[in-house]
């Protein structure tokens, strides 16, 4: 963003951490947009997980506060979400994504709400922030100590070195990073930037950059002391040769003829003693004398590629005793010189092999990664992770195994070790009862050893807690599914048995029927379901509720109540007098149709004849209406209409009309053919009118034809009235 546009209202350096969290706000900037007065939050969040695929997405809340840092009337706080983090491929997010806030906010408090996971697990906010104590930043070192510690650190990536703002720092249950995260005392490495904690603690503590320092200055002493011996040389040289040449004056002056002899002895005899000191110095591995000299000699012989010769040498030493640094840095200063630039990444290679021993793997990592394919330095990359992951495996910090596995999945057993870090974590989870993640993995794996196995083990802990839990309905469901798995149909049994119990306790007895008619021969359950029945069957009889009390009592069984079908017969009679009697009043009130449903199927004293009787009352049809005629000069024409009434709710029926002319001649026409009438005792209107062209008399009927009669409803007689001129 332009710096003349936004300006910059606040910084957020965020000062408390949550150990439990898989991520973490960083640092952030409250910025106000001066063109359009928008105000917008930043925020760097780091994942400090490994695998930043298992995390959906990230919910912070934020509270927009004044200038002052009070809260604004009318402002409430406001979530947000980064979404799809499983498909980010950094460990940094968000710092590229503006969040818009209120125009009056000037103050902004963040905080890390919710983080769920692509497997549905939830991490929520639950307080426990705490504050660490104030590191020592690495800027107020002295200037010596900085100095050295930028040159212990130099061959690290440049993304690594910026990490580096405190000194490390070990505390009661936690240690501080050199970034400044806090850590559990049994990570081996920062959640945040990554660094090993044996390294940092080796390397960047003011002790051993003392100690770094002293080393330093040790070799810069040694190198100051083979430079004074090579100035006094130099210095004795010189002395000779202001000897040599006082004598040389004098014998110039005494003898010219010299002359010639003095001249061949300074321009070859001394370079020639110079050159071959210069030698011995570097047969002697006195590297920096040796230098010295051949650069004193300029074009004297080979003087010159002497000199970067030398410095070959050198950088063979450090590199034969271990010292990669100073060999790289002599190396690189005659990187075109023979094999430099091979030795160059040999050195490298060397360094990275040292940091894989020491198993500092990002380190080794970070060296190998660097040297393009020089040697196996690919396939040490991967030897690197493959180790890294083993130790990980080792420690059960089995997330981490399997994210390194997962991007070395063809090197070696990487793919089988997988299989073997997810079937470790979920012999743990499901020894910690974490029923469902077990279950989880134990499917993802199912081929893999006695997964399948381990995961009806996990379905029958889980559904025995539930058990325990009286969570019954949960644990019946997962009885079934592990069918003859150990004793679930047993337990399947006696989870039914219980919750049966459980109701009737309550008297709830109506749900316990379902649960007891699944288990009718396990324990008392056929008792107790026939106790329901019984109970319930007398009850609804005594409240008269004749029919559902004797389908209740026929579900008795008489070998467990012996009574119940003299009951049954007892309540039949009582049920059919009842229902007599009722219909007897419903019919003396008019109401035909109740009368006529109550004595329908009841075969009780004269209820057939009544039924039929109440049935004809209530649901025979009729028809209102009349016919008119209209006279024409050579035709009459007649037309019918009237109102319907009868038939039962639903009934198909057709409407016809008759005609029956003495000529001998039959007409029929439908009216309305198969209608479903759902209500017509209060009549059907037919108001279309029925004509017919007419030159005989005769008679018309309305005919209606139901599936169980057919009947004459009406019958209109008419003669033929033909107008003659």
């Amino acid at each position: 963003m332009s710096n003349n546009r936004y300006a910059r209202l606040q910084e957020l350096q965020l000062d408390t951490f949550l150990m439990d969290c898989p991520v973490e706000i960083e640092k952030g900037a409250l910025l106000l947009d001066t063109q359009t007065k928008a105000v917008i939050l930043q925020l760097r969040l780091n994942l400090l997980t490994n695998n930043q695929s298992e995390i959906s997405s990230v919910t912070i809340t934020i509270e927009g506060l004044d200038d002052v840092g009070d809260e604004i009337p009318g402002i409430n706080s406001q979530n947000y979400i980064f979404r799809d983090i499983n498909l980010i491929r950094e460990r940094s997010f968000g710092d590229k994504t503006p969040i818009l806030l209120n125009s009056n906010v000037r103050r902004a408090k963040v905080r890390l709400e919710k983080v769920t996971f692509v497997d549905g697990n939830i991490w929520r906010y639950s307080g426990g922030e705490f504050n660490t104590p104030k590191q020592k930043a690495i800027s107020t070192l002295r200037r010596d100590l900085l100095e050295q510690l930028n040159r212990d650190i130099s061959a690290l990536p440049e993304k690594v070195r910026n990490r580096f703002k405190y000194i490390p720092q070990k505390l009661g249950d936690y240690w501080l990073c050199a970034c400044g995260r806090p850590n559990n005392n049994n990570k081996g490495e920062c959640c945040r930037c990554g660094i090993t904690k044996n390294w940092l603690f080796n390397n960047i503590t003011e002790e051993n950059i003392q100690k770094n320092l002293d080393s330093y200055k040790e070799v810069i002493r040694l190198r100051e002391e083979k430079l004074e011996e090579t100035r006094k040389i130099e210095e004795k040289n010189r002395i000779r040769r202001n000897k040599r040449n006082n004598k040389i004056k004098i014998a110039l002056l005494i003898i010219m003829g010299l002359g010639v002899t003095i001249l061949l002895f300074f321009y070859v005899a001394l370079p020639f003693i110079q050159y071959s000191q210069a030698s011995t110095f570097l047969s002697q591995n006195k590297y920096d004398p040796a230098i010295s000299l051949f650069e004193t000699l300029g074009d004297y012989k080979d003087s010159k590629n002497m000199i970067i010769e030398t410095k070959y040498q050198k950088a063979q030493n450090y590199f034969s005793i271990g010292d990669f640094d100073n060999s790289i840095a002599v190396f690189k200063t005659i990187v075109y010189y023979k094999n430099s630039e091979e030795m160059i990444n040999e050195a490298f290679y060397q360094k990275g092999l040292s940091f894989l021993k020491s198993k500092q793997y990002d380190l080794s990592i970070t060296f190998f990664s660097s040297l393009n394919g020089y040697k196996d330095s690919n396939e040490m990359v991967n030897e690197a992770n493959f180790l890294k992951a083993n130790d990980f495996l080792s420690n059960k910090q089995y997330d981490k195994a399997i994210n390194v596995f997962s991007n070395i999945k063809d090197y070696k057993n990487s793919n089988e070790l997988i299989n073997e870090a997810k079937y470790l974590n979920a012999n743990d989870v499901l020894a910690n009862k974490q029923y469902d993640y077990a279950i989880k993995i134990f499917s993802d794996i199912k081929d893999y050893k006695n997964s399948n196995e381990l995961k009806s083990e996990a379905y029958y802990r889980k559904a025995n807690d539930l058990l325990s839990l009286k969570q019954y309905d949960e644990a019946i469901a997962l009885f079934i599914i592990l069918g003859d798995y150990k004793n679930s149909r047993e337990l399947y049994q006696e989870a039914n048995y219980q919750v049966a119990n459980d109701l009737i306790a309550n008297q709830d007895t109506e749900r316990a029927i379902p649960y007891l008619s699944k288990i009718l021969d396990y324990k008392d359950s056929n008792i107790l379901i026939n106790k329901i029945y019984y109970s319930q069957g007398i009850q609804l009889l005594n409240n008269k509720q004749w029919q559902s009390g004797i389908d209740t009592l026929k579900k008795v069984d008489p070998k467990i109540y012996p009574d119940v079908d003299e009951l049954v017969k007892k309540a039949q009679v009582s049920f059919n007098e009842d229902s007599y009697l009722t219909a007897k009043q419903k019919a003396s009130s008019g109401d035909y149709a109740s009368a006529y449903y109550l004595l329908v199927n009841l075969n009780y004293k004269d209820s057939v004849n009544l039924a039929k009787k109440y049935d004809e009352l209530a649901f025979g049809w009729s028809f209102v209406g009349g016919m008119t005629k209209k006279v024409y000069d050579f035709f009459d024409t007649y037309t019918f209409n009237g109102i319907l009434h009868g038939g039962k709710p639903g009934e198909s029926v057709d409407l016809s009309v008759k005609w029956t002319l003495t000529d001998g001649s039959i007409h029929t026409e439908t009216v309305y053919g198969k209608r479903n009438l759902e209500s017509i005792t209060s009549g059907v209107s037919y108001n279309d009118p029925y004509s017919w062209q007419l030159w005989v008399p005769g008679q018309c009927e309305v005919i209606i034809s139901t599936l169980q009669t057919k009947k004459v409803l009406a019958i209109y007689y008419f003669s033929l009235d033909i107008y003659v001129p």
